[in-house]
């Protein structure tokens, strides 16, 4: 026969035990940190090649197929934008590099302006049409009815 206190003892840990086996399991699976979309910003930063160029010829104001074209052979064209507002342009022709330093600056998440360091008051205002870790695309729409774009590929 089982004693009075040890029986007492044991209906008292069975006791417990369904108690905390009733509860409610915990998810104890972390929810991931959703990563924060970069801005167009922060995607500009860093040096860009020139792969085409496009000239709005049928003046529809939209960059056809067939109005790109590839920088000369001889020619490497490059932007680079720094994180602190500061830029250069290095252009290469043949074995001669020239360098514009510039500084650059946002107009809300789509315009950028370069202001050259020789000249600022020979400014340009570039929209940005396309930007991505890998793609750069900008247009020049100093004429509102004839479009020029630059399309770049980030190095």
């Amino acid at each position: 026969m089982i004693k009075k206190p040890t029986l007492l003892l044991f209906a008292a840990l069975a006791a417990q035990l369904t108690i905390t086996s009733c509860g409610k399991d915990e998810d104890k699976t972390a929810t991931p940190t959703p990563t924060p979309t970069p801005t167009n910003k922060e995607l500009l930063i860093g040096t860009w090649q020139v792969k085409h160029y496009a000239d709005d010829d049928n003046k529809n104001l939209i960059m056809d197929e067939s109005e790109l074209y590839p920088p000369d052979s001889n020619q490497e064209f490059r932007f680079m934008f720094n994180s602190d507002g500061t830029g250069a342009a290095f252009e290469k022709y043949e074995t001669v590099i020239d360098t514009t330093k510039y500084k650059w600056y946002m107009n809300g998440d789509t315009s950028v302006l370069l202001l050259p360091d020789f000249d600022p008051t020979d400014s340009v205002l570039f929209t940005i049409d396309k930007v991505s870790k890998t793609d750069l695309i900008l247009k020049d729409s100093g004429d509102p009815l004839y479009y020029s774009w630059i399309v770049f590929t980030k190095q």
